[in-house]
């Protein structure tokens, strides 16, 4: 099974949570913040070439990441 795409976004998150927000009292609540991003990642309809961006859930953080979405379309030849 291949990775998601959106997985590197989601190690972005997380590297972010535990640098800024590793002291939180809460750990678990890092984890649930995490997968509802990639949850809204994996879900979420974007546009190709739209410029994106991934925000901190966090009140007041301001660590963002942008991206943007590129489809590529790779067939196979005909089956004999």
């Amino acid at each position: 099974m291949s990775r998601p795409w959106y997985l590197p976004l989601i190690d972005a998150l997380w590297v972010h949570f535990e640098k800024e927000h590793g002291h939180y009292d809460h750990y678990h609540e890092l984890y649930e913040e995490r997968d509802m991003m990639e949850e809204w990642l994996a879900y979420e309809k974007f546009e190709e070439g739209g410029l994106e961006t991934m925000s901190c859930p966090f009140v007041g953080c301001k660590w963002h990441q942008d991206f943007t979405i590129s489809y590529n379309l790779f067939t196979k030849g005909e089956e004999e």
